[in-house]
Parts: structure tokens; C-alpha cells; sequence
């Protein structure tokens, strides 16, 4: 099944900004400032930014969860 037709797969790649706020306690807006300034990896899919879950976890030294 293609990626973009299964929309778990997708979720379990990317994050949307909220998470990535709540586990550096951080406002939502400050993440998005980081996605807009390259400082996460980012991508805007449809208008809406989505975190790479897996370098974002290496980014901050976590293991990311499959």
C-alpha cells in the first residue's frame, strides 16, 4: 500500500508541532518559528508543518518509538 494511502504510516513518521511543544515545554508557535527557520526537520504538507519523528528524536538524544 502506498504511503500516502495509509495515513498511520504517515503519523508514525511525522509529528504535528503540538507534540514536539509538549515535550521540550515549549509554546506550539516556538516550534513552528524552528520548523520556518530550518532549526527541526520539517516539511509543510498541505499548509501544515509535520516534525520528522525520527530526527527529532535523535535530534534531542530520545529513541524514537515504532
Amino acid at each position: 500500500m502506498p504511503m500516502q494511502d495509509n495515513p498511520e504510516s504517515m503519523q508514525a513518521l511525522f509529528m504535528k508541532p503540538t507534540e514536539p511543544a509538549r515535550i521540550l515545554d515549549v509554546d506550539v508557535r516556538t516550534i513552528t518559528r524552528m520548523c520556518k527557520a530550518g532549526q527541526l526537520p520539517a516539511v509543510k504538507l498541505r499548509g501544515s508543518w509535520r516534525i520528522n519523528r525520527s530526527e527529532f528524536m535523535r535530534l534531542i538524544g530520545m529513541q524514537a518509538q515504532a
